[in-house]
């Protein structure tokens, strides 16, 4: 039931952001194939031409059984001129949510990326992942080792112990974490701090006091213009590639 009501808070919150409401956004759902497995994409995309930025949506150990809030996120990036995937990873393995299938679904969602790479409305130059939870770790993770990653807004997740020991680079990430976390104890996000801090990584961080494993009120407002402008600022803006000659 706490769940429940916290999935309601924070759709509510984001019906009440701004949510571009005269742009036009195509919904659709396709499928990649992972591990001899056909996974699910929702897709979400703004209705111009051209080749956008991309956000990789990566659910939590909640999976795809609420998916209001993620729909109307999705939304909302779209809108703002982001394609939005949000790959049904679980679907790579027969035991949904295991972490002992974190290997598996750190493939399938590298063949997200690879997916993404190829559709037509992506700039293959400009993808992003936005990790949520066991999200947050597997973004994380993938990133420190998939270059074509390029930006990283993680929600309270962290960083696993042996992406942690080969660490080199990573692209700019957004740390965010309440400091009331009961699942995923806020001690991690200060350890992938101090994990950037001595590979002189750049990294943005906001811990909210007082939130838990799941934002609400003004934190969950603050945390979505955060997680907006962090990739306004380090993923749309960057240099749109140029076609192959």
């Amino acid at each position: 039931m706490r769940n429940r009501f916290k999935n309601a808070a924070l759709l509510i919150g984001l019906l009440a952001g701004t949510i571009g409401a005269s742009a036009e956004v195509l919904q659709t759902q396709t499928t990649y194939t992972s591990n001899g497995r056909s996974i699910p994409v929702d897709q979400f995309a703004p209705s111009d031409s051209g080749r956008h930025p991309t956000v990789i949506f990566v659910h939590g150990a909640d999976g795809m059984r609420v998916t209001a809030w993620k729909y109307a996120w999705s939304r909302e990036f779209a809108a703002n001129g982001y394609v939005v995937m949000i790959p049904h990873y679980f679907e790579a393995s027969d035991s949904t949510g295991s972490m002992k299938n974190f290997p598996t679904y750190m493939t399938a969602l590298g063949d997200a990326v690879s997916f993404a790479t190829r559709q037509p409305g992506v700039d293959p130059q400009r993808i992003g992942l936005m990790g949520y939870s066991l999200g947050g770790f597997l973004s994380l993770a993938l990133a420190a080792r998939d270059h074509r990653v390029k930006t990283v807004v993680e929600y309270f997740g962290g960083m696993p112990a042996f992406a942690a020991r080969s660490l080199e680079k990573m692209p700019p990430t957004l740390i965010l974490h309440g400091d009331a976390d009961p699942v995923v104890p806020v001690a991690h996000a200060y350890d992938v701090e101090k994990l950037f801090k001595a590979r002189n990584i750049f990294y943005e961080m906001k811990i909210y006091p007082g939130q838990g494993h799941g934002f609400s009120g003004e934190a969950n407002r603050d945390s979505r213009q955060r997680t907006m402008s962090f990739f306004d600022q380090h993923l749309k803006a960057a240099a749109v590639s140029l076609p192959s000659k």
